[in-house]
């Protein structure tokens, strides 16, 4: 909801957590849930799911966010969060929802490859402009 309290959690959720339905609707997502029942690895990661939940409550999506938490068993659990803006019928924010995917090596292999190529194209355009600023000078001596 628009106070970052739990109202929904699902069979899929219980699974994937540990955590049964009636033992989490109603707690805070923040602190109660993610940072008390999952335990985070980190401040660091809860503030920016902080972030990301109150985006999401302020109508700003956020799509396939890295994010880990150990389920009630002690085992780390890596996944995708989505979040998106909960609306009324009339259109009004009252919430948020949040998915969560997990992880599978295939899929974290080729998040990899995506930072890779974005690390690539980046030294790429840094390389271009360096030549082009050791050409100018170049071409200036080149025609005196």
């Amino acid at each position: 909801d628009e106070n970052a309290c739990c109202s929904e959690w699902n069979t899929a959720m219980g699974k994937l957590t540990g955590w049964m339905r009636h033992e989490i609707v109603g707690k805070m997502l923040l602190g109660e849930i993610f940072g008390g029942f999952c335990q985070l690895k980190g401040q660091d990661i809860l503030t920016k799911f902080m972030i990301l939940l109150y985006q999401g409550i302020n109508g700003h999506d956020t799509e396939k966010f890295p994010f880990g938490f150990f389920d009630r068993k002690g085992k780390y659990v890596e996944v995708l969060l989505t979040a998106n803006k909960r609306t009324d019928e009339d259109g009004k924010i009252i919430g948020c929802f949040c998915f969560l995917q997990t992880v599978v090596p295939d899929l974290q292999q080729s998040l990899g490859y995506m930072q890779e190529d974005r690390e690539s194209l980046s030294k790429l355009k840094e390389l271009t402009y360096i030549r082009q600023e050791m050409k100018n000078p170049l071409n200036g001596i080149r025609f005196t």
